[in-house]
Order: structure tokens, then sequence, then C-alpha cells
């Protein structure tokens, strides 16, 4: 039908009709000069792009991505699974925590930091208290990150021990 003259407006329900995978529904009251003359029912699917980062070429579980091996294009936002990264800054540094494909969009949930010792490094064990200061090799027997505990064996006398991670090949160890 036609409605009377005057300024029209359409006011929705509620402020967000689209749900998480982009299907919108919900009603909009058609309003003339500030008067409702009608109410609408309204369903459909929504679609709202965004610039999010691809890979060039597949990459496997552990390895990095470097800059030249990704690009930028729009993809629809409810076509899409997980967080996406959307600029490179946020990939530097990072190792992927799975395989990715060829052309696949990078998800926050497939980077991780890479890991500051790995299982089979010999690290410098160092035990430190308020007078003395004891510096020795060991091999680590488990992939750590920075601040976290890991066991090594001392390769002086094969006994294991707990030590914390501080640096890229030192572990301070924990009495």
């Amino acid at each position: 039908g036609t409605y009377p003259d005057g300024t029209l407006e359409l006011r929705p329900e509620k402020k967000d009709m689209t749900g998480q995978n982009g299907r919108l529904s919900g009603f909009v009251d058609i309003m003339v000069d500030n008067i409702k003359v009608d109410r609408v029912s309204i369903r459909g699917r929504a679609a709202v792009y965004e610039t999010v980062l691809h890979v060039s070429r597949s990459f496997s579980k552990g390895e990095k991505i470097p800059r030249d091996a990704t690009y930028s294009e729009q993809r629809n936002r409810f076509d899409l699974s997980g967080r996406p990264v959307r600029s490179f800054d946020k990939v530097a540094g990072k190792v992927l925590s799975r395989n990715i494909k060829k052309g696949a969009v990078v998800v926050h949930g497939l980077l991780a930091e890479p890991f500051l010792v790995k299982k089979g490094d010999i690290v410098t064990l160092l035990a430190v208290n308020d007078s003395l200061r004891i510096v020795t090799s060991g091999i680590c027997m488990e992939n750590a990150y920075r601040n976290r505990p890991v066991e090594v064996e001392n390769i002086s006398s094969g006994r294991r021990i707990k030590g914390i991670v501080r640096d890229k090949g030192k572990v301070e160890v924990i009495y």
C-alpha cells in the first residue's frame, strides 16, 4: 500500500537484528512524521565486508608466515569462522599452531608465540641464590615458552630437574 505524505522513517524494533551467522530477522516500524503507521517483518541475510589477511601458499604447523606470502582481500565477516587477522603486524614473529592451505584466511586461533626452548635443545642451567651461582648445561625434555616451567636433564649428572625458561637457551633452576 501507500503511506501518507510526510517524513518517512524506519525504526527497527531492536538495535541489532543480525545474528552471528548473518541472518537478519525482526520487525521494523514505519513512521511518518514520527507517527507509527505500520509494522513490517524483515528477514534475510546480511553481508558485512572486512579486509582480512590470506596466505598465498600452504604452510605447515610450526612455520612462520613471511610478509611476502600474505595478501589482503575483502570477505563477508559472516562467512568466516574464528577471529580473522586484519594486518600482518599480528602475524609477525608468530608460528602456526596448525597447517594452513593456500588462499585460507589467517585467524588468531592459528597463531602462537614460538617456543623459546625446544625439546632436545642444549640449554644453560643457572642455579642462583644470594651467595652462589652455578652454571652448567642441560638437555631440554620438552618445548617451553618464556617464564614457563620446563624439565631439563643435567648433562653432567644425568638428573632431571625443573626450571623456568628465562631467555632463549637459558633455564633457571627451581629450588
